[in-house]
């Protein structure tokens, strides 16, 4: 017992003796652009911000509506019955799930770790997506990130489903924050049970000197309902960049 506990301790000692790495990576993904001077019209990066919300907006519409014609046109000559399943696939399928709820966990260096948690809710190819980022450097300094999406995702046979989406993205850290996100997601079946699954997301926000790219590569092994996932993760910027490898699981209705 005493020597299960001595290795516990031993390894939380890293979590004590650095500090300060989350403050700086923070604040330099979040540098502002240099200020304008006087005669420079700051209409520009405005309108450029403005039109990159405008779009966003116009997308996820494109998504839902696109959404509900599709299903209303696969559905409209079947029975009540068959109406509740709006493209034919097996409970637990890794294309095009119903219901998608999956947690990994990422190693960024002996003083920080990430959680990053997911769900994703579809019918046929309308999904919706919450994803929840935190990292935690010890037990005093952590940086929260939420992701709210809408996807229009798109099977290619039973291997390959790609998707295209966006949606907002708010930050709590040392100052709260938001952002409009792009994502195109894929999944390659290799085998039967083998995936490779990207979600290389494109985070933009105001007033900041570059974009943040997020997201992970992984391999998925599928049995049944169940997946295990592993694979690399990266988040950040041009300033600064935490990446690491991520391990999880996934489950799939």
């Amino acid at each position: 017992m005493n020597r299960k506990l001595g290795i516990i301790l031993l390894l939380l000692i890293p979590y004590f003796l650095f500090s300060g790495d989350l403050d700086d990576f923070e604040r330099d993904i979040n540098k502002q652009n240099p200020p304008s001077s006087p005669q420079k019209d700051n209409s520009g990066t405005d309108g450029c911000w403005d039109g990159c919300a405008e779009g966003c907006f116009h997308i996820m519409g494109i998504i839902v509506f696109a959404g509900v014609d599709y299903s209303m046109m696969r559905s409209g000559m079947k029975s009540s019955h068959e109406d509740l399943s709006v493209i034919p696939r097996k409970v637990g399928e890794p294309l095009l799930p119903l219901i998608q709820v999956s947690t990994l966990g990422q190693y960024l260096g002996t003083d920080k770790v990430e959680m990053r948690n997911q769900v994703e809710l579809g019918i046929g190819p309308v999904a919706f997506r919450y994803r929840g980022q935190n990292i935690f450097e010890g037990y005093d300094d952590t940086l929260f990130t939420h992701q709210f999406l809408g996807i229009l995702r798109v099977s290619l046979g039973n291997k390959i489903e790609w998707g295209l989406g966006s949606g907002l993205q708010l930050f709590y850290g040392n100052r709260e924050r938001t952002g409009l996100v792009l994502t195109m997601p894929i999944k390659i079946g290799l085998t039967d049970h083998l995936f490779l699954d990207m979600t290389p997301n494109m985070i933009s926000q105001n007033n900041t000197s570059s974009a943040l790219y997020e997201g992970e590569a992984l391999l998925s092994y599928h049995r049944g309902s169940l997946a295990l996932r592993g694979g690399w993760g990266w988040f950040g910027n041009s300033n600064a960049m935490l990446t690491g490898p991520v391990l999880g699981l996934a489950f799939t209705l």
